[in-house]
């Protein structure tokens, strides 16, 4: 049995995504050392490529981000995403296409198929309504998946980097994020808990060491995903957690919850 309190869970975040607004460690996404952040650590520059901007907190996170995506991302320029996401001013933080350039980065690196990624496989996905008239995605993902081969150097004859990939991973990284528009993570584990309006654990809430909110609502100690059981859980009993505020009235959380 697990009393209440306890922390159960605690799982380092497979990908993050941050906003590019401020310095922030691109493996991590914890907050780097400026004006408005001076506690935080300083600034580690990639050691592949001094001309690349991508920053990390430490050697570690480098050395992470470099066994994973980075070595295809080396100096690298992103802001012809950013530039197309502008251009739609209601998307202009959407951080799906960062998302998505990260795992092909990963597949890249990695040499398999991008939806043979051990931690994409499992993640349950969107599926759109059938008899919906509307495109789930907007028209200028098209000119992000393009952009995106561009980037990494992809042709666009590769079968393995079809569109058709690039809208599954869409699929399945829009339904699993933690986080906001700021900063989100996609964590492996955690995204295979279920859902229940009546929870047995929640997301321990905390802020990073220069006292801001890391996330507003899944938030992380060290960056870190922990759950915390809010009440005793009896052996053999499922851990689950709430995926939208069960304060709702019945359909809002129904339209959280079902395309």
């Amino acid at each position: 049995e697990i009393p209440e309190d306890s922390v159960i869970w605690s799982e380092d975040p497979f990908i993050t995504i941050h906003d590019y607004k401020s310095p922030k460690c691109n493996n991590c996404a914890r907050k780097l050392k400026s004006p408005e952040h001076p506690e935080s650590p300083p600034i580690f520059h990639c050691q592949n490529n001094h001309s690349c901007a991508e920053v990390f907190c430490c050697y570690q996170c480098y050395n992470i981000a470099m066994s994973k995506y980075h070595v295809s991302l080396c100096g690298k320029s992103l802001s012809s995403i950013l530039s197309i996401l502008d251009r739609h001013k209601s998307n202009s933080s959407d951080p799906l296409p960062f998302f998505i350039l990260k795992l092909f980065s990963i597949a890249k690196t990695s040499n398999i198929h991008p939806l043979d990624i051990p931690q994409i496989q499992d993640l349950a996905q969107y599926r759109p309504p059938k008899k919906s008239e509307n495109s789930f995605l907007p028209e200028y993902y098209f000119e992000l998946y393009f952009e995106t081969l561009r980037i990494l150097d992809i042709s666009l004859y590769d079968v393995k980097f079809d569109f058709w990939v690039y809208v599954t991973l869409t699929c399945k990284v829009q339904v699993n994020l933690f986080g906001n528009d700021d900063m989100a993570c996609l964590f492996h584990y955690t995204s295979l808990i279920n859902h229940s309006c009546m929870p047995n654990v929640f997301p321990d809430v905390y802020s990073s060491r220069d006292g801001d909110p890391v996330l507003v609502d899944y938030e992380f100690r060290e960056n870190n995903m922990d759950l915390v059981a809010v009440r005793d859980i009896r052996r053999g009993e499922e851990i689950v957690l709430r995926y939208c505020d069960p304060m709702l009235e019945k359909w809002e959380r129904a339209m959280h919850l079902i395309p």
